[in-house]
């Protein structure tokens, strides 16, 4: 018999016969969750935030700024 393990809602919606909202805490065991939009929750990667501006010297330093500019020049209209 297999052990419950936690998992995370990918997506609002169904889910084991219950409403839920994304990012809630769900507890099945896994051959319940290969049919459900749901992920390990020891696979999930935390949620991260840029916070600050991109002239922050400590946002510079990461490359971030850069990678913003670039994408920026790729998405604007020519």
């Amino acid at each position: 018999m297999e052990k419950p393990q936690d998992y995370i809602a990918n997506a609002d919606g169904w889910i084991a016969g219950k409403w839920c909202a994304k990012g809630t805490s769900l507890r099945m065991t896994a051959h319940a969750a290969k049919y459900e939009q749901v992920t390990l929750a020891s696979d999930a990667s935390p949620k991260v935030e840029l916070t600050g501006a991109l002239d922050d010297p400590l946002v510079k330093s990461t490359g971030l700024a850069a990678k913003a500019a670039t994408e920026t020049k790729k998405r604007a209209r020519k």
